[in-house]
């Protein structure tokens, strides 16, 4: 949430334009979405079988993988977007 927030300012501040807007939104939707996703499983899976369990460990972490390639994408377009600009200043 930090960094999202963070990131909403900095691109007010360096007045993105709306394409780099809209691919701001789309990654932080999709790291929230992930996040979501993978609270659920965890959530659900602890339900249903509280005791450790090889493939329901796999789905987890298979789960937390996809937040993490979703954060690094989004880090990706982050750097690509603010890094010319930033950059720019100096």
């Amino acid at each position: 949430m930090f960094s999202a927030s963070a990131t909403v300012i900095l691109g007010l501040i360096m007045k993105i334009d709306i394409s780099e807007w809209s691919l701001l939104i789309i990654v932080i939707g999709m790291v929230f979405i992930t996040e979501l996703v993978n609270s659920s499983l965890e959530s659900l899976s602890d339900k249903i079988n509280p005791e450790f369990d090889e493939m329901i460990g796999r789905a987890k972490n298979y789960s937390a993988a996809a937040v993490l390639i979703a954060a690094v994408v989004a880090i990706t377009v982050g750097v690509i977007i603010f890094f010319p600009k930033l950059w720019a200043l100096i």
